[in-house]
Formats: structure tokens, C-alpha cells, sequence
């Protein structure tokens, strides 16, 4: 704008004439896949799962996106020794992963999703979106996108099942706990005499399934314990196991037959050892 422009509202002329610039993207420079980075998620039923988020600076279909990006796992890494990629020499042992978009609220998003179709653990990520991906206008990147990237960790976890049980002296006594990545349990279970309900009832405060002890009272002082380290087998750190449960039903005669199901594959399980207990816990008999 030249010098001695006057503005119509009010003010006085301009002193110096102004200059600026601005930059017209063209084909390869408007659109560019600025991150991606990997992410554990919980699902609303409070399984984790591995996805990874990719992010644009415009808008655009995320089929885009998965139609030309790939990602590989390798056990090593993608790294030698002296910190260098070697890509090239590792993508040949690798493994790829499988993605699956997650639809977004919207058609056309700066960021987009996908969910690992198969769990990984240790190892390294690496992923890679070629040329052609284009945005509404016609835009693309002028070069590929590269990105090493860290496998989502799965925690160590254990919890039990529904909002827990009071264990009745007959019918069923089940107690159902799911973990995850964890090779012992440490179960302690804790009996309750009938002279001491009044004692449960009016020294604890809270909610069923976490109650508080008043001042020094504690569960100690009104159950017997019992305590035992279970071993738990599992094929990988990323799916939970549930525990063995006994299932017990009367025969005729008041005699009683039983059998031990393992809860994943819902079949009995042969070569158990049983132990029979007695109320206050002492063992009546092995079989």
C-alpha cells in the first residue's frame, strides 16, 4: 500500500508505504502428515487395546491415510548399535500390522485412527505412509512420511469380577478372578464367624465392595485367614485369564459328585488335586 493513504473512518494518512508477502501452497506443498505416535486405550468393558493416531494439518479422508500407509514389527527394533536406522535391512525379518480404521464423528478429520488388528509386546514399530495421499483441493505431500514408534505397553493387572460376593457356608462358593500378564496370585481369603456380624456391621463405614475399618479395627481382628500363591498359566501378556472355579452337585443319598471347569474354554479339567476343608479351615481330605 502506497504512502499517504487515508482511511475513510478517521486517523491520519499513512507515513510509509507497506509491503506483504504471502505464500500460495501449491500441489506438493499444501498437505503434510505432521506426526503419529502409538496409544493403549481401554474399551468401554475395560479391555486395553493398542491403536495408533496419525495427524494431518488439513482435513481429509482417513481411507486416505490407510490406503497407503503400512506398519511393521520387528523383535529388534529398528536401530543398530550405533543408533542408526536400518530399515531396510530389518523390513525383510518383520513383521506387518495389520490396521483397522476407526470412524471418526466426522467424514474428514485432522486426526486418524486405527486399531492393531493382532497385539504386539517389546520389539519396535515402524511406519510408513507413501506419496498419493490427497486432501479436498488436490493437495499431497511432496515426500514420503517415516516414523519409528514405541509397542503401547500392556499393564500388569488383576481384578475381580463383578463387585465381589459374600461366600455362604453351602451352595456355591465361587469367587471369579481375571489378570493379565501376571504369573502368581497371591489369593487370601478371609471367614467371617457368625458371632462376629455385629462386629462387620458396626466397625466398618463405605460401600459393600470397599468397605473402611473404623480407627485400629481392622479384618484381622474378626476373621480367620487363609492364604495360598496360585500359579497362573498364560500364553501372552495381552489377553486376561480367569481363574478355576469348583462346581459341585448333589447326588442321590445326599452323596455329592464334583468336577473342576476352566472358565476360558468352559470343559472340565482332569489330573486336579481337590482338597476337602473343614469349616474352620482345616483340611479333611486330599484326593
Amino acid at each position: 500500500m502506497p504512502a499517504g493513504l487515508v482511511s475513510t473512518l478517521a486517523g491520519g494518512a499513512l507515513a510509509k508505504p507497506v509491503d506483504a508477502k504471502t505464500r500460495i501452497p501449491d500441489k506438493y506443498s499444501g498437505l503434510t502428515i505432521a506426526s503419529a505416535e502409538t496409544r493403549l486405550i481401554r474399551t468401554d468393558e475395560g479391555a486395553p487395546q493398542q491403536f495408533v493416531f496419525i495427524d494431518t494439518n488439513l482435513d481429509i479422508d482417513s481411507a486416505q491415510i490407510a490406503s497407503r500407509s503400512s506398519m511393521w514389527w520387528h523383535a529388534n527394533g529398528w536401530y543398530d548399535h550405533d543408533g542408526t536406522l536400518v530399515f531396510n535391512d530389518h523390513v525383510g525379518s518383520a513383521t506387518k500390522v495389520a490396521l483397522i480404521p476407526v470412524e471418526g464423528e466426522a467424514a474428514l478429520g485432522k486426526q486418524h485412527t486405527f486399531r492393531f488388528l493382532q497385539a504386539r509386546t517389546d520389539g519396535g514399530l515402524c511406519l510408513r505412509s507413501e506419496g498419493g495421499v490427497k486432501s479436498p483441493g488436490g493437495f499431497e505431500p511432496n515426500s514420503r512420511f517415516q516414523n519409528t514408534l514405541n509397542v503401547p505397553v500392556f499393564p500388569k493387572e488383576t481384578r475381580l469380577l463383578g463387585k465381589g460376593n459374600i461366600i455362604a457356608l453351602d451352595g456355591q462358593r465361587k469367587l471369579i478372578v481375571q489378570s493379565r500378564a501376571i504369573a502368581h496370585l497371591r489369593v487370601t481369603l478371609g471367614r467371617v464367624p457368625v458371632s462376629q456380624f455385629q462386629h462387620l456391621a458396626s466397625r466398618t463405614y463405605g460401600s459393600f465392595e470397599d468397605p473402611r475399618f473404623s480407627g485400629d479395627f481392622s479384618e484381622t481382628n474378626i476373621a480367620h485367614r487363609w492364604s495360598r500363591i496360585v500359579t497362573i498359566s498364560h500364553d501372552n501378556d495381552w489377553q486376561a485369564t480367569r481363574s478355576r472355579s469348583s462346581i459341585y452337585h448333589k447326588r442321590r443319598h445326599c452323596s455329592r459328585a464334583g468336577c473342576v471347569m476352566a472358565l476360558g474354554a468352559g470343559q472340565p479339567v482332569a489330573e486336579v488335586a481337590i482338597q476337602a476343608l473343614a469349616r474352620n479351615g482345616s483340611i479333611l481330605k486330599k484326593r
